[in-house]
């Protein structure tokens, strides 16, 4: 779920989440647990693959945009209805999120759509859990007020 909503795209996040796994077993001898929980090390290179995956699609999107375009009509089903719905519900939580700053952006990711703990959070972004406290609080006022008042998190 984390990947999903970072990057908005459910079958992106499906390959982004097998990305992340892939990488915690070839680690898997060299990677030292916090707690005993390999939460934050997998939030940290979660957090990572999603990052590197967004570079990627703009510099496609960049390319793309230099090749003509090609008028084609798309033939929509229900299954394919309920996708972009669902998308587009991804797609509005995502510029919300996105027009957090850089801190409150990766807190709320983390803790609000990640459900991590504030103390995993801390351990995943190096910083102190007050820090991580103060900067949910203020996303959560942000969000709650770009997305018209629904609950942030949900």
């Amino acid at each position: 779920m984390f990947c999903a909503q970072r990057c908005g795209d459910l079958a992106l996040a499906d390959d982004l989440t097998s990305a992340v796994f892939l990488e915690a077993w070839r680690k898997r001898r060299s990677v030292e647990l916090t707690a005993g929980s390999a939460l934050p090390w997998l939030l940290g290179t979660a957090n990572n693959v999603v990052r590197n995956a967004n570079r990627s699609l703009r510099r496609h999107s960049r390319a793309l945009a230099r090749l003509p375009r090609l008028d084609i009509e798309a033939d929509f089903s229900e299954a394919a209805t309920d996708r972009l719905d669902a998308q587009r519900e991804f797609a509005a939580a995502q510029r919300a999120i996105e027009s957090l700053p850089a801190g409150e952006r990766e807190v709320a990711t983390l803790v609000l759509w990640g459900g991590a703990s504030y103390a995993d959070a801390a351990r995943a972004l190096a910083v102190p859990i007050g820090t991580v406290r103060s900067r949910v609080s203020r996303a959560r006022t942000a969000l709650e007020r770009s997305l018209g008042g629904g609950e942030a998190g949900e």
